[in-house]
Parts: structure tokens; sequence; C-alpha cells
């Protein structure tokens, strides 16, 4: 009663806590670790023992235990027999280990609690709330309670119950699933309980799965699929667990993998997939052959595994290549599928990853076997072949790639006589074409794939076949055709590289005569002469070779001075080539002599490599300073313009040492005054000559004396002008070629320094004060290349921050009222523009040209100007308040700036806000400056385009040479990178000033007429500030100075001016097209590098071009004839926009249809109208005679065969959805596609929407009963029957 009564007491204190009262009292102690009473009683005797048998207690412990004599048994020397005195009926005797304590309390207290748990897994899993609870318990790694640990100690049963009370929980919630969203969260963590109880319970030794776990994992495996995107997680750990059933192998694992499956390759189509999810993918790779590809429940596996096979992620990854290779091989028919898909891929793809294509189609045919093998060979190794050959240069080369990597893998057993096989009805005919492509292209597949036998064969059958091959080469040697004998010369030279002593020698003799005596002349190519000597660049790699090339290079020293640069830059490239080998020497096919005149007289390319070529013989690194100064004086006497363009180059190949080593000796020879012996000037060459020859290999033609230095060539330079000049350009020269790497240390002011100690003290500020002052009285009739260069060394000398001055006061006196005289002296005489402003339009110019040109942007960009551009950026700010002025004015007044002086400005401040942006230190943000800006502008000019009320006459807006780029030299660093920008970069672009232009003309331009009333010249004004504005951001997005959002608001600012219900919407589409190609390209560019995660979500051109086309319509309508004049202009530009967006879409299915549906929809309804409104249309057969709209619509597409697919598959599904169903719609499409089968009748898509037509006119009730009389409809009727039969005639449909 007292151990009740106890008991009792610690019951009554489990209840307290709140969130157990649920719980079993034995529930209760393992939740709250706490040991029962009987526990504690059995705990408090062991210790009593321990007490007493080492002394702590003194008691007699032979009055109650004895000494165990059993030796056989495991513990230790204290081990003792316990009789149980209290209960002496039983005489209970046990063996007990006399231990610490704490490790029987363990061990008891883990039997106890492990109990405790499994009971507490069984009876929770009957609850929801419960089940949550334990795996809260689970994942907490502070809780004892592990499901690993738990469930191996349950049986069959005890597992049985488990999943079956498991299962009616699970049940209820898939089937409810997404019906409550309070509830999903709580449904999420249920399933993913399940799966993670699932995975545990089949990771066992000897795992059995109950009935209950295979029906759960049914459930889960059939809504696998129809989970939504926002619990990905979950369908992830079902995906997981499925994976460990298919790789256990467990029971009816192969009715869990095809959603599975499926699920993983949606998975690894993700933009953020990564090899990981391939691999996953991979493993499940034996589900896909054991599937029924055909079946319809399999469909969307098959439009996944499609796209797969044009995902770069595949393709990159080796589990990618297995995967698709497997797949290549599940049927006959579905292989014909993923054929088609790749083919269709071609034309996108990257040619860096046909390799990997080649590697899948020979890995599957590797492994097929009947049907698929048979399919494999025929209708997709054979249809490459073919392709290879027929199809246009650009796909014939991408599938040449594919077919490479199989010619090179013929070492396989099988494949040599495969390709023979396959090769043996397509190749050989098709080299006797008379079209000259197709032999170019029959051509290149035969080197590529050479020699072509089959060791199946006997020796005779593939002697032959090889003679034929060589033949074939030989006659191929002189086609008609320059491109062809200029491959044949590159492959043919290649292969004897290759099989040199495999080869006779006879063969080998005979095309090597015919290349060098006949093609080497060949006068009417110069790529045939070209590729001769790149051929024999090729045979100088192997060493057999070397013997035979000694004999014939030096017959074709003429060749070195061919008329074509091409051809000589390849023969100086053999000549480099050659110079490594010992055997042959350069010297002896070329002299030096002609080597220096061909360095003086050629274009950079060539002499560039002639420099390489003679660089060990006048600056060897392994040479001392002194032989290069002597070589140095050689060369300046035996050809001073050589010597220039020698050491024009050679910092291009030698070291920055070693050049100023050369230079510091040059100083030094000149400042010591060194005199040689009194030996006549022009023996210095003689002298020193030998030397030079002596690196050729031509020793001892020195004089008796021995070879003769400059120090004992016996002449004072200083007495010869012509060399102290010479010397003297040769350090200008390598100075000039080494100065941005002479920048990098600090140490070369010293040297600058010295160097201007060659001018007087009180020269140097002498000449920058009269440069400046020239600056200073500049007029606007001073052209560009006489201020050009003082702005430049000004910039140089230090003077960047004065001159920024000087223009900022010009550009504020241009802002600052006019006075009354002023305004009296320009009514005397309005011809004369004011100082004032013209010296802000000087300023003006001046500046834009130091944004222009580089070398200027980077010293305005350093830390003495920054802070003087931030001064000048900040006070020409004020011009925004000067246009808000001016436009709310209501009359022209006199105080206010011209309109001119303004815009120009307004372009200024823009640039000059974009220079100042700063990526990596984020202290200036041009984005944020260029957001607000759009912002003002909606706000203040849109508001007035807006207006109604202004006349429409007399405005000038910019013209397209407005917006022609500056210099080649600026739009080379355009075209650069875009992920990397740099910031010096920028103010290459628009509104550049020529060379041939005066200042005043490119600034002051034309007199602006002005048109009725003040409105009049205000919209104009506001006009030209837009214009202004659109091409300075698309500069920005030129030079990838841009992100998404800057985009977003770009694209919305200029919908809102297309929207404009005035005409001068219409002028602005070009500028905007323009934009809208920059934003494009340079948002593509940040997608393939990965600087940004583009997804249709984030798309901003689709809406744009979209708005874009759908305002060219409506105008179209209302103001046809002004909107059909800018046609030609924006029509290349928004075909280039289509091209670049279709190229990033290539995937995505629904934005590509949003946009060509807008294109086929205008095109149809013009067509129809146009039918309407002229009953006696007659049928075109040229795209340029179709009405305006939809000529210009079809020229977006027109050039590009991808895009004119698109637009045929479009008008295909609009056909077959019902969109065009009435008979004038019907009619304005045939003649669509009447002109459009005249014009391009090889597309496989006009099959396809004719027979959808045909389908269409041949319905019942097309033509009501009222109208069957109406002569013009029947007409119509009749006329579209007629024009589909000749469409049929002209595709061969008949």
């Amino acid at each position: 009663m007292d151990k009740l009564a106890v008991e009792k007491v610690q019951r009554r204190a489990t209840k307290f806590v709140p969130h157990m009262m649920y719980l079993a009292y034995e529930q209760w102690l393992v939740a709250l670790r706490l040991p029962s009473l009987l526990f504690r009683r059995g705990r408090r005797d062991m210790i009593q023992v321990y007490k007493i048998m080492i002394g702590i207690d003194i008691l007699d412990p032979r009055a109650f235990l004895n000494r165990s004599l059993n030796e056989r048994t495991r513990g230790h020397s204290q081990e003792q027999m316990v009789l149980n005195v209290s209960d002496e009926k039983k005489k209970l005797i046990e063996t007990v280990f006399i231990k610490p304590y704490w490790v029987w309390f363990i061990t008891a207290e883990n039997g106890l609690m492990m109990s405790s748990a499994k009971k507490l897994l069984l009876e929770t899993s009957r609850s929801e709330d419960s089940f949550l609870h334990i795996l809260k318990k689970h994942h907490n790694p502070d809780d004892d309670f592990d499901l690993e640990e738990v469930l191996p100690t349950l049986d069959k049963k005890e597992l049985d119950l488990l999943w079956e009370n498991l299962q009616n929980e699970i049940t209820g919630t898939v089937l409810s699933f997404g019906q409550d969203e309070q509830r999903l969260e709580t449904e999420c963590r249920l399933i993913r309980g399940m799966v993670t109880v699932a995975m545990e319970t089949i990771t066992q030794k000897d795992a059995y799965i109950p009935e209950s776990l295979i029906q759960v994992a049914t459930l889960l495996h059939g809504i696998l699929l129809s989970l939504p995107d926002e619990v990905d997680k979950v369908k992830n750990n079902i995906s997981f667990l499925f994976e460990l059933w298919w790789k256990e192998g467990l029971v009816c694992h192969r009715q869990l993998a095809p959603h599975t499956l499926t699920y993983l390759l949606i998975r690894a189509e993700r933009p953020n997939a990564v090899k990981a999810d391939v691999k996953r993918v991979y493993q499940m790779h034996e589900a896909v052959v054991q599937l029924d590809i055909s079946a319809e429940s399999s469909a969307m596996l098959r439009r996944h595994l499609q796209t797969a096979f044009r995902s770069l992620l595949y393709l990159k990854t080796d589990h990618g290549r297995k995967f698709l290779s497997y797949a290549l091989n599940l049927s006959p028919t579905f292989i014909g599928v993923l054929h088609e898909t790749v083919k269709k891929y071609l034309p996108w793809a990257p040619k860096s990853i046909m390799p990997f294509y080649g590697e899948i189609y020979l890995r599957a045919w590797c492994y097929a076997t009947g049907p698929n093998l048979e399919k494999l060979e025929t209708s997709c190794i054979q249809d490459f072949m073919y392709y290879s050959i027929l199809a246009q240069p650009n796909v014939a080369s991408l599938v040449r790639s594919i077919l490479g990597y199989i010619h090179q893998h013929k070492a396989q057993p099988g494949v040599d006589h495969m390709l023979v096989t396959l090769y043996e009805p397509i190749l050989w005919r098709y080299l006797k074409v008379a079209n000259g492509k197709v032999r170019l292209q029959a051509v290149l597949v035969l080197l590529d794939a050479f020699p072509l036998t089959s060791p199946e064969w006997h020796a005779q059958k593939r002697d032959q076949l090889l003679q034929k091959q060589f033949d074939t080469l030989r006659e191929m040697l002189y086609d008609p055709l320059p491109a062809i004998r200029a491959a044949v010369v590159s492959g043919t030279c290649s292969i004897c590289e290759k099989y040199w002593e495999l080869l006779p020698g006879e063969i080998i003799k005979d095309l090597i005569n015919c290349i060098i005596n006949d093609l080497a002349y060949d006068f009417s190519s110069i790529e045939v002469r070209a590729s001769v000597f790149r051929g024999l660049s090729q045979l100088i790699d192997n060493p057999l070779t070397h013997v035979l090339l000694k004999s014939i290079l030096p017959g074709l020293a003429s060749c070195f001075h061919d008329s074509s640069e091409k051809v000589r830059t390849a023969f100086v490239d053999m000549l480099l080539n050659l110079k490594g080998i010992k055997a042959i020497k350069f010297w002896d096919i070329v002299p030096y002599d002609h080597l220096l005149a061909r360095l003086e007289i050629d274009t950079a390319p060539v002499a560039r490599r002639v420099v390489k070529l003679l660089l060990d013989s006048h600056l060897s690194a392994d040479k001392t300073v002194q032989v290069h100064l002597t070589r140095c004086v050689s060369l300046i006497e035996k050809n001073h313009a050589a010597a220039r363009r020698f050491y024009q180059y050679v910092g291009l190949y030698t070291t920055l040492g070693t050049v100023g080593r050369l230079m510091a000796a040059i100083f030094m020879l000149l400042e010591s005054g060194l005199s040689l012996l009194n030996v006549p000037p022009r023996r210095v060459s003689n002298a020193i000559e030998p030397d030079i020859l002596e690196s050729f290999g031509e020793c001892n033609q020195s004089s008796d004396d021995g070879p003769v230095t400059v120090e004992d060539a016996g002449i004072d330079l200083l007495d010869d002008a012509d060399m102290v000049i010479g010397l003297l350009e040769v350090v200008t020269i390598l100075w000039t070629s080494l100065q941005q790497e002479l920048n990098k240390d600090p140490r070369i002011v010293t040297v600058l320094i010295k160097l201007s100690g060659f001018i007087q003290p009180n020269y140097l500020p002498t000449i920058s004060q009269s440069v400046f002052a020239k600056l200073q009285h500049i007029t606007k009739d001073t052209p560009e290349e006489e201020y050009a260069p003082i702005v430049e060394v000004l910039c140089l000398w230090g003077m960047g921050e004065r001159i920024l001055r000087m223009i900022s006061d010009w550009l504020m006196s241009g802002l600052e009222v006019d006075t009354p005289r002023s305004k009296c002296r320009r009514s005397h005489d309005s011809s004369d523009a004011d100082p004032d402003a013209s010296q802000a339009l000087l300023g003006i110019g001046l500046i834009n040209y130091m944004i222009k040109r580089k070398q200027c942007r980077e010293i305005l960009l350093g830390d003495p100007c920054k802070h003087a551009v931030r001064e000048l950026t900040k006070r020409l700010s004020v011009v925004k308040s000067l246009v808000e002025k001016h436009l709310r004015s209501i009359s022209s007044a006199a105080e206010e700036p011209s309109t001119n002086i303004l815009v120009e400005m307004f372009e200024v401040y823009l640039k000059l806000e974009i220079l100042l942006h700063d990526k990596k230190r984020k202290t200036h943000n041009a984005f944020t400056v260029i957001e607000q800006i759009l912002s003002w502008a909606d706000v203040e000019i849109l508001a007035l385009l807006n207006k109604k009320n202004v006349t429409k006459k007399g405005r000038r807006l910019l013209t397209q040479t407005d917006m022609t780029l500056c210099t080649d030299e600026t739009m080379g660093e355009a075209t650069g990178s875009v992920t990397n920008y740099d910031v010096t970069t920028f103010g290459m672009t628009t509104l550049g000033i020529t060379m041939n232009e005066t200042l005043s003309d490119t600034l002051l331009g034309q007199k602006r007429s002005v048109g009725p009333g003040r409105l009049g010249s205000l919209r104009c004004f506001a006009v030209d500030l837009i214009q202004r504005l659109l091409m300075v951001t698309s500069d920005m997005f030129l030079i990838g100075l841009g992100d998404r959002e800057l985009a977003s608001h770009l694209a919305d600012f200029s919908v809102l001016m297309l929207k404009i219900d005035d005409e001068s919407s219409i002028h602005f589409l070009q500028v905007i097209c323009h934009l809208m190609y920059q934003i494009a390209s340079c948002l593509m560019n940040f997608d393939l590098t990965g600087d940004e995660d583009i997804g249709s979500e984030g798309d901003v051109v689709s809406p744009m071009l979209n708005d874009i086309l759908e305002v060219i319509i409506t105008m179209a309508t209302k103001r046809k004839h002004r909107v059909e004049r800018i046609f030609p202009s924006i029509t290349s530009i928004l075909s280039q926009v289509l091209s670049v967006y279709y190229y990033h879409h290539s995937l995505n299915n629904t934005l590509q249809k949003d946009i060509m549906t807008t294109i086929v929809v205008a095109v149809v309804t013009n067509m129809a109208a146009t039918i309407e409104e002229d009953n006696g249309f007659e049928p075109r057969e040229k795209i340029e005679e179709l009405p305006k709209l939809t000529t210009f619509l079809l020229g977006l597409v027109w050039k590009n065969s991808v895009l004119i697919s698109f637009f045929l598959t479009e008008l295909q599904h609009q056909l077959e959805s019902g969109s065009v169903s009435n008979i004038s719609s019907l009619g304005g499409t045939c003649h669509l596609l009447y002109t459009i089968t005249k014009a391009k009748s090889g597309l496989s898509e006009l099959k396809a929407c004719i027979q959808v037509l045909q389908g269409q006119l041949d319905k019942d009730g097309l033509i009501p009963e009222e109208q069957m009389e109406d002569s013009p409809v029947r007409h119509l009727y009749q006329t579209c029957k007629t024009l589909l039969d000749k469409c049929k005639l002209q595709i061969g449909m008949v």
C-alpha cells in the first residue's frame, strides 16, 4: 500500500504538464525522462551493494552475499551470488555484476525508454496531431527519440499495425490536399513525416515491407505530378523515397518508377537545375527501358525526354549523355521522334555541343540491336550524312561536327564498317553533282571521314576503295570551284601529315606536286594560294616530311611577295612553324633583305609575324644587352623604316625587362657620346652584319680582324644625325608600345623626370600655357582635327581639371538670361549666334569629345578630375528646372536660353551621370538617376505631348545620322564583353563629331522651323528631349550597363510614348525599336553568362515587343500613309529583335506564341480587309506586292528560316482553332500562302497549313445559303480553290 501511495503522488505530478495530458503514465515517464519507483528501488539496492563491497558502509557482506565460484561467467573479480532474503519462499538467486551504478542505470533506462518509445510510436500513429508531435521529437537533436532506433525493434505485426494507422491518416490527407489553404502546411508536414517513416522502414536490413506501406507508396506515386510547385520540397522528398525504393529493388519498384522519372526530368529542366539533378535522372535510367514509351500514359514522359535532348545541362554532363543514349534505344518509333527533335534544335544550338550529340548517337548505336539498330543507322546516322551534304552551310557544319565524333572513334568494333556501308549510296554520288555547294560539303565529309575502309572486306576490295578516295582527291584539286580546291588542299596536307608513313610514296609525290607546282600559283583564287601554305604548315608537324620540304620550299620564295595579304600572312605563318626545326632554316627560304623589305611596307598582320620571326635574331632573351644594341644599330643602318616597324611590335613578343635594358643602353650610349674608331660611316653595317648573319647560321663571314662591335666599329655615332634620330625614335616607339605596362610601376615617374631634362626647365610651363590659350580662343569654325590634339595633350599634362572648369563656365554662360542688349543685337542680325550661346555650344562639343576619346575619358575618371566632373554634373542638373520653366511658359521669353542649348546640355548631363556610375563602390548609381529622369519626363514632358489641341506642323525631329556611332576605335571597345562593364567605355556612341565637319556645323546645325503657335514649338522641343533621352539609354544597354529594373522602366515609358494620340508617336518608333534591340541583346547576354536569372515572369522584351506591334498595327489603320513611310526604317531592327528574342526563349513556347499570334492575326486581318475592299484583288507572286502592312509584318520573319517556320506553325494553329473561319479571312490566307509558296516552296510547314486550309474550305455551311448566289463571294471561293491547287502543285502535294 505504501508503494502504491507513493506512486500516486508521482502520477499526479506528471499530469501538471499541459501538452502531455493525453499520454499514458509510462509515456509520461519517457517524455519527461523520469524513472519509475520500481526502477529507483533497484537502483538504490545496487548502490547500497556497491558501498558495502568497497567498504563505504561497514557491514559484513558474507551475511547475505556469497562469492560466485563459476569461472566461466563473463564479468570481473567482484561477481557475487545474491540471496533475496526478503522473500524466503521463492529463494530467488540471481547473478549480479557489481559495476558502477550509472552503467546499470543507463542500460535499464534505455530498455525502458525503448519499450515506451515503441508503444508511443504505435499509439501516436492513430492521431494526426500525435504523429506530428512524434516527428518533431524525431527531428529534435536534443530529444532521445529516434525513428532509426525504434523501427528496428518492431516486429511484423507491429509494422503492419503502424502502417495501417498511417494509411488511414494519409488517405484522407491526400484526397483533401490543397483544398484548405490554412491546412496546407500541416498536410505537407504530414506527408513528409510519412516519407521519413517509410524511408527508415525500407532501409532496414532484410526490411519487411507491409502491404499498407505499398498502398501508401502507390498513393503518393499517383499524386506526385499533380502536387503544386509551391510544395516542391514535398515532391522532392517523395521522389527520394521512390529512388531509394528503385535502388533497393523492393517489391512493386517498377510500378513506382514512371511518375518518379517524369518528376526528375521536370526538375532537371528548371533554370536553376544542377548536375546532381541530372545524376538522379541517370540513376533511374533502367526504368526508361522497362517503360512502354508508346503508351498514351507516357505522353508527358515522351515530351520531357524530347526537352532533355535540347538541354545543355544534359549534354554537358557525362551522366546526362549516358541517359540520353539509353533513351535513344527505347523504340524505333520514338528514336525517330527524338532524332527530329535534335534536327529542329540544331540551328539554335552552339557548335561546341555537337560532339556531345555524336557521343550520344554512337553510344546508342553500340547498345542497339535489332530494329533499334536499323533505325539508328538508316534514319539517324545516315540522315545526318545527308544533312551534312545537302543542308545549308551553317547547319551542315554542325552536322559534320556530330559525325566527326563518330569518325574519330573508328577504332571501336564495327564503326568503320558501318560508316563505309552508310556512306556508299551517298558520298560518291554527291561528289559528282553540278551544284558546287553540294560538292564542297561532300568533299568536306570525305576529308573528315578519310580513310573509309572496312576490316570485314578482303584486301583487294579495301585497296580499291582507298585508291578511289585518292583519285577523287586528286580530281578535286582541279575542281572549277575555288572553295573546293582550297578545302581539298588543306585536307590533303592534313591526311599526308597524319598517314605519311602509311601512304604509298607515288601517291604522296603526285599530290604534293599538284599542290606546289599548280595550286601555289593559282592566281584565280586568293583562298587557294593561302590554303597551300596553311597545308604546308601542317605537313611540317610530321618530322618525316622535312627531307622533302627542304628541297621544295626554297622554290616558293616568290610567294612571300604575293599581292594578297592573306597569302603573305599564311606564308609567314609557315616560316614561323619552321623556326624551331633544325633541318630547315627559314633564311634559306626567304633572304634576310627580303624580310626587311616586306617588314617596311607590309600591313600590320604580316609585319607582326615578321617581327616574331626575326625576334631571336635581334632581341634574343639569352643575349647580352650589348649584342642587342649592336644589332639595333645595324638594323637602323640597313633599313631605317624596317627598324621602326620592328621595334613598334617587338613589345608584343618580349619581356618588359629586355626592352627596358635596350632603352637604357641607348640612353647611356647617347649620353656618353661614345666615339668609335675612324671608320667611314657606311662600314658600321658591314662590321655588324656578320654578327647578325651568324645568328642565321652564316658564320665566319666577318673581316679578318673578327666581328666588330659598337665600341670598336670606328665611327662617332653623335656625328651621324640619322643614327641619333633613329635611336631616339626606337626609344620613343618602345616607350609608346609599352606605355600601359610601364605606367603600372610608380618608379616610372623618375624616368620621366630624367627624360624631361632634355627640355629646358622654363619651356614646359610656357608651352602648356600657350597651348591652353590656343584652346581658349578656338572659334565655331575650328575643325575637330585641330583642337583634338590640344585637348589630348593638355589632359596628358594634367590640365584636365582646368579644361573642365573652362567648359563649365562656358556652359553656365549659355544658361544665363539674355540681356536686352543681346536681344537687340540678335534682332538686328539674326544670322549671328549670340557669343554666350556659341561658347556654350563649343563647351558641349569639347566635353562630348572628351567623353568619346578613351584616353581623355580615363583621365576624366581619375582622381584629379573626377571631382571636377561631379561639380560640372551638379551644375548641369539645373537644366531640368530650365526645361520645366520653358515648357510651362505661355510665350517665348527673351530671358530664356535657346531650346537648342537646352537639348544639347540635357544630353551632356545624361552622359555625365552615366559616366560617373560606379558599379564596384556604389558611390554613384546611374540606374537610379535615369529612373528618376524617366519619372520626371513622364510628368513634365509627356504631359505636354498628350495635349490634343496643338498644331502638328513645323516639327524637326532628329535624323538617322544623329544615331550613328562615333569611331571605329571606340566601337571596338563597345563590342566587347558586356558583363564586365567598365565605365570608361561609355560615351562612344551617339552624336559623334566626324573629322570632316567643323565644330559649328556639328553643334549648331540648321535653324529650326517653328510651326504656328507657341505650343507647336514646345511640342517640337519636347520630342527632341525625349529622343535624346532614349538614345542615351539605348547606348547604356549597348555597352552592357543596365539591369532588369531599368529595362522595365524604359519599356513602360516607351509604351506610354507610343500610345500618345498624336503623330509624334510615329516618329518615336525608330528610336524605340533601337532601344528595344539593345535591351534584348543586353539581357540575353546576362542570361548566357549567368549574371541574372530571367524567366518568363521576368521577361521585359515580350510585352514591349507586343505593344509596339499592336501600336504599329493600330497606326496603320488610322494614319496609313504616314506609318507606311517609316516601315523600311524599322523592319530590319525589329527583325533583329525577333531573332535575338526567339534565340533566347527557344524553349519557351508560351512567350513565342504570344508574339507570333499578334503578327499572324494582323496579317490575316489585313489580307481579309484588302480582299473585302478590292473584289478584284489578284494573287501576288512577290511579298513586296502584298498590302503594305502585310509586307512589313512578313518582312520581320522573312529572312530567318526559323521565324518563318514559327509564323507558319502559328498560322496553322489559328486555322485549326477556328479563329480564321469566314470566307474573307480564308481568302486572304489563301492569297498569303500562294505568295509564300511562290517565294519559299521548300518550307515543310506549308503542307500542313495548306491541308488545314483545305479542310476549312471543304466544311459545310462555310457560305450561308443567302450568299450562295452572291457573285463576289462565289468568285472568292472559287479563287481560293484554284490557289490551293496551285500551291499543292508548287510544293509537290499533287
